[in-house]
């Protein structure tokens, strides 16, 4: 039951960071506006690796918060956006 569980909790995690993924994909290919998910998709991914029977090494577990765009990626982006982008586009008045 336990696996079942987990499968399914990394089934669900594992399709939103593929949403994620295609969601940037079109961001950087065809310059749409189509928001990502945050967090949630490794999160499930690592709820569904902690609830795997036996041991599971920890730089697996933390894995899908690297890989999914709405995770470490994103969030050091959008800092990266705020922090710098932002206020260079304001002094140059590309933004009011």
């Amino acid at each position: 039951m336990d696996i079942a569980i987990a499968a399914l909790v990394g089934v669900f995690g594992m399709l939103i960071i593929m949403s994620n993924a295609v969601i940037i994909y079109r961001r950087i290919r065809y310059k749409s506006n189509e928001s990502w998910v945050p967090i949630f998709g490794g999160l499930f991914l690592f709820i569904a690796f902690c609830l795997v029977p036996g041991q599971v090494p920890v730089y697996i577990k933390v894995l899908p918060f690297i890989i999914d765009w709405g995770c470490v990626p994103g969030m050091i982006h959008t800092f990266m956006f705020w922090k710098v982008i932002y206020p260079k586009w304001k002094r140059e008045g590309k933004i009011k």
